[in-house]
């Protein structure tokens, strides 16, 4: 049960980690705030005592032209031509998606290069197919 395995790891953390400045350990924690605010009140006592919340980075969300950069390099990593038209139209979606909960930066863009890779591929099989 992943729920169990990720308890265990927690409740092992929390015994490794004594919070003292002589401790020679880093451990990052890394997920979307609320969840992780979440997990750290809820899962174990000695957590928020271990990570205290003043001490927490938080990345703020990629604008629409930091994601317009990193869909056109991904493209261009790809060997994709984008015209600027289908560009500007996946920056709307984007967009979009950045207002709804557990939005994934980075990982938004790929996940939408994919699904648009994958539904040009099907078109080109369908045409193919026609002819």
């Amino acid at each position: 049960d992943d729920q169990m395995y990720g308890k265990q790891v927690l409740d092992i953390l929390v015994e490794k980690i004594q919070g003292t400045p002589s401790d020679n350990i880093v451990v990052l924690l890394l997920g979307y705030e609320d969840k992780m605010l979440e997990m750290i009140r809820n899962q174990n006592p000695g957590l928020a005592r271990r990570f205290p919340q003043e001490y927490a980075f938080r990345f703020e969300d990629y604008s629409s032209d930091e994601l317009r950069t990193i869909f056109t390099r991904s493209c261009e990593r790809k060997r994709i031509k984008s015209p600027w038209k289908v560009t500007e139209k996946a920056i709307r979606v984007l967009e979009r998606q950045r207002s709804m909960a557990n939005f994934g930066n980075a990982g938004a863009v790929e996940s939408l290069l994919t699904a648009a890779i994958a539904q040009a591929s099907k078109r080109l099989q369908e045409k193919g197919n026609a002819e």
